[in-house]
């Protein structure tokens, strides 16, 4: 069962993870340097943001993003 929390600084990494897999699956057509490219963007993004993190056994396993 998903537990839905606010997140903070210490998800950013397990997130990032999660982003990339799914940056991979969805959008073959970027090249592994276009997506290192991005990340840092997606770093940002995630830190500067309301951020809701869904976890499973302790774990992240998703997120939104919240601004106004």
């Amino acid at each position: 069962m998903y537990n839905i929390r606010v997140g903070d600084a210490s998800d950013i990494s397990s997130l990032i993870n999660i982003w990339r897999r799914s940056v991979v699956e969805s959008r073959g057509f970027l090249a592994s340097a276009e997506i290192d490219a991005l990340e840092p963007e997606e770093r940002a993004a995630l830190a500067a943001l309301e951020l809701w993190v869904a976890e499973d056994a302790g774990q992240a396993a998703g997120h939104e993003r919240r601004h106004d």
